[in-house]
């Protein structure tokens, strides 16, 4: 199976490599503060992470992308990879912004 890549998303690969010059950027205490985050989450899912945030999860959700906000980016990995995402970048390490944008891409 032929994994669909995060990164390849509108924005999303800008948005890492400005989260690699910038690490706050990648943290979800901070996404207010860095309203580009929005801009790509609303491009590349329709949605922003505010929206994400407050649409009700659907009844037959997968059990693995329960809780996304509480699991390590590993884990978050392999519960992407379940779904057909690749969630990582060239090294196959967890994006850095897998975090704020785990939601928003477990919605769309």
């Amino acid at each position: 199976m032929t994994l669909r890549r995060l990164a390849d998303l509108p924005g999303v690969n800008d948005l890492e490599l400005k989260a690699l010059m910038k690490p706050r950027l990648a943290d979800p205490d901070e996404a207010h503060a860095h309203p580009e985050v929005d801009e790509v989450a609303r491009a590349a899912f329709g949605l922003t992470l505010d929206e994400a945030e407050a649409t009700p999860l659907p009844a037959d959700w997968p059990e693995a992308l329960r809780d996304l906000h509480r699991r390590s980016p590993a884990d978050l990995v392999e519960a992407f990879e379940a779904e057909g995402w690749d969630v990582t970048d060239k090294r196959r390490k967890p994006l850095r912004i897998l975090p704020l944008l785990a939601l928003p891409l477990a919605l769309a």
